[in-house]
């Protein structure tokens, strides 16, 4: 199974391309794999870039149903 930033990746076209974009290091986008996360900075520029919603980006930070957490 893919992961989400795996497909992050794959819908920015691939790292260069998403690094790129946002301004930073392929290096850095490589990081996110090893730390298992985006950014939480990052994550506006990743949903604008990839058009994968937030809430699949970053679930933890951004709830799509914050009602349903409750």
């Amino acid at each position: 199974m893919e992961s989400v930033i795996d497909h992050a990746i794959s819908q920015a076209g691939g790292i260069s391309r998403l690094a790129r974009e946002i301004g930073i290091a392929p290096a850095s986008v490589c990081g996110w794999r090893k730390r298992g996360s985006i950014p939480v900075q990052r994550v506006l520029a990743v949903e604008r870039i990839t058009g994968l919603d937030r809430s699949i980006l970053r679930p933890d930070i951004f709830l799509k149903n914050p009602e349903k957490a409750a």
